[in-house]
């Protein structure tokens, strides 16, 4: 027997305790996703201050971007999907709506491919953050309250959108 599967079999250590899943229903989701908006909120802020480079930060979306994409696909262990929709089924679904028909994909995403549609859409999700920032900021609405109202409208209408019910108005 290899060292290697030697401490395989091994109990865990005392004190260590298994963490378990958190069950993702669509109320977890829309935290979830309220958080991925805070996060790339800060982002733009430690850019503005240049604590990090738009690189280091495009890197940092990009990330959020698969693992959130992970998490959708129900492939992140750290969820246990309760979401009407999940994997290849949500990305079938997304797929009728107008930005993410496979006409409609950039030509690098193999559409073929459920899980890089699914990176692709909540790309999409992130690059929409940009968006709102740049409408809030240009209608000079950028107040905390106004921001904290469209941030949680924002993770609520992407909810409908990642949980297969039709939120064709995002378009």
């Amino acid at each position: 027997m290899t060292d290697e599967k030697k401490i395989e079999e091994q109990a865990p250590e005392q004190g260590e305790e298994k963490v378990e899943a958190v069950v993702l229903d669509e109320n977890v989701l829309e935290q979830l996703l309220v958080g991925c908006i805070w996060d790339v909120l800060r982002r733009m802020h430690r850019v503005a201050t240049k604590a990090i480079t738009p690189d280091q930060a495009t890197e940092e979306d990009d990330a959020i971007a698969r693992h959130l994409a992970r998490t959708l696909m129900g492939e992140n262990p750290g969820f246990t999907s309760a979401l009407p929709l999940v994997g290849p089924a949500l990305v079938e679904e997304l797929r009728k709506l107008p930005d993410y028909a496979e006409d409609e994909l950039p030509e690098e995403i193999d559409s073929a491919n459920p899980r890089a549609v699914m990176v692709y859409v909540c790309r999409t999700f992130l690059h929409g953050i940009y968006d709102m920032v740049r409408t809030l900021t240009k209608a000079d609405e950028m107040t905390p309250e106004k921001l904290s109202e469209t941030v949680n409208s924002t993770a609520a209408l992407w909810t409908l959108r990642f949980t297969g019910r039709r939120a064709d108005k995002l378009n």
